[in-house]
């Protein structure tokens, strides 16, 4: 087994190898509060009591953290405990939102509590907001929301610069530590209604949480029994084991494969587009696209456990790399029989892409419905945009996916990777229709547990027998090159 020191000495002779001349400037803001006391604060207001208890290993995730950027020519600044007020927070935010320049390499990192505040105006279903919170919270410091945290990243991203954001904290989703990393929810109504830009991964940042929104985040203890957050030690052992310019996207899946195995209620979540997922992470370059599944564990009687089902492309007898799949556990899951040398957790192993095939599955009993101008359609032109509208929630995890005539298939649902796609709203998105056109078949996969990497469903996709776990439904439409006059009128 590796210990701590190992992993960190690994890691920073990686980084020392890789330095080189160059042009634009790489910055990072650390933030990790164990020290929820607020002692030596001054009172600013009466808050609610939230509980707040002190945490023992975001000081830890940072400290670590900051000797890795350091390794890679960043530029650090690390505010820890007290020192990680809300004015602090948002003031560092602030000043690299005013000073980065084109082509800079941002990140931002944040280990503490999370939580939710109370917003009757959210855009959100739930009226409930995502929340950073400072270490002055006990003393009145309000919550940095995500919808906050949304414009200061986007005036970053308005300068051009690379941003990549991780949040080790529970709620973090939207943009089982020892002890979990969330306190309660803020009731107070803040009733925010500003606009609040678009969201960041869909302008180019990666946003890598290490839990869902709803969900709750852990520390656990490292090799050596020092105190970690299960996400960052995750993501540490998974960046030592990493190969050369690797995809953030599968760095992402190694990490995950770690967590599940280690801490399987907690799951984290990637958002990004096409171009973040494949850059290395804090790297400029998109990498070479691979097919892979990560190992999630081995079992003492040697079954393998794969984070890649029916959606990756696996079926029943299938050898990928030594593995011999012998049975599907629904679409992001299998097992198999190890043929050669035993593979580690978190192991990346490649897989071949396949057709699409039907998947023999029960219904969810929902229903699809595509509408223009608040009316239902059932044929669609090209260059026109469209809502997706579901009807019943099946409170299982929701995908969409659409394949077209060609056999090209396009992820519709989520669009920014498994997050708020559990107990959705009925509008789950808008759409383009675009060549080639004939019939458009469009797909809805509800899931017990997210897809380790939804992505895979605009791959070439598989055929799979019956999973109880999960339901796949299809709605046919037909689309044409454009409108004629007469349809263009309704």
């Amino acid at each position: 087994m590796f210990r701590a020191a190992s992993v960190v000495l690994m890691l920073l002779m990686a980084a020392a190898a890789e330095r080189a001349a160059h042009p634009t400037q790489k910055r990072a803001l650390l933030v990790g509060i164990n020290d929820y006391s607020a002692s030596t604060l001054p009172v600013q207001s009466d808050a609610p009591d939230r509980g707040w208890p002190s945490l023992l290993g975001a000081v830890n995730d940072v400290t670590t953290l900051r000797e890795l950027l350091l390794a890679r020519d960043f530029e650090v600044v690390s505010l820890t405990d007290q020192q990680a007020t809300r004015r602090a927070i948002v003031g560092q935010l602030e000043r690299l939102a005013r000073t980065v320049r084109r082509g800079d390499v941002v990140f931002f990192y944040f280990a503490g509590h999370g939580s939710q505040v109370r917003n009757s105006r959210s855009d959100e279903a739930d009226g409930l907001d995502e929340s950073l919170v400072p270490a002055d919270s006990r003393r009145g410091g309000a919550d940095i929301r995500d919808k906050e945290l949304r414009r200061l990243f986007n005036r970053i991203l308005d300068h051009g610069a690379k941003l990549t954001v991780m949040i080790d904290s529970c709620h973090s989703g939207s943009g089982a530590r020892g002890r979990t990393r969330a306190i309660a929810r803020d009731e107070r109504d803040v009733a925010d209604a500003a606009p609040y830009g678009p969201y960041p991964e869909d302008r180019g940042a990666l946003v890598i949480a290490a839990a869902q929104d709803y969900d709750r985040a852990g520390e656990v203890p490292d090799a050596d029994g020092k105190m970690r957050g299960a996400f960052t030690w995750a993501w540490l052992r998974a960046l030592r084991d990493a190969q050369p310019n690797e995809a953030a996207v599968e760095t992402f899946l190694r990490a995950q494969a770690r967590l599940r195995g280690e801490t399987p209620l907690q799951e984290p979540v990637l958002a990004g587009n096409d171009t973040a997922r494949q850059t290395p992470f804090l790297g400029e370059r998109p990498a070479a696209r691979r097919s892979v599944v990560a190992v999630e564990q081995v079992q003492r009687d040697g079954t393998v456990v794969l984070q890649g089902g029916w959606a990756n492309g696996l079926v029943p007898g299938d050898d990928v790399q030594g593995v011999r799949v012998t049975k599907l556990l629904g679409p992001g899951r299998s097992e198999g029989i190890r043929e050669a040398d035993a593979p580690r957790a978190g192991e990346l192993l490649e897989t071949e892409s396949r057709r699409w095939y039907e998947a023999e599955a029960p219904s969810s009993g929902c229903r699809l419905e595509v509408r223009r101008g608040g009316k239902p359609v059932q044929v669609l032109y090209g260059g026109q945009s469209y809502e997706l509208f579901l009807h019943g929630n099946p409170e299982r995890f929701v995908y969409v996916f659409a394949t077209d005539s060609s056999g090209h298939s396009t992820l519709l649902f989520p669009e920014r990777g498994s997050v708020e796609n559990r107990h959705v709203a009925p509008k789950l998105c808008d759409f383009t229709v675009a060549p080639p056109y004939g019939n458009d078949t469009f797909y809805l996969l509800t899931t017990d547990e997210p897809l380790p990497n939804p992505w895979v469903l605009q791959w070439d996709g598989v055929r799979a027998p019956f999973a109880a776990s999960w339901s796949l439904d299809k709605f046919v439409y037909e689309t044409r090159h454009k409108a004629t006059r007469a349809v263009s009128k309704q």
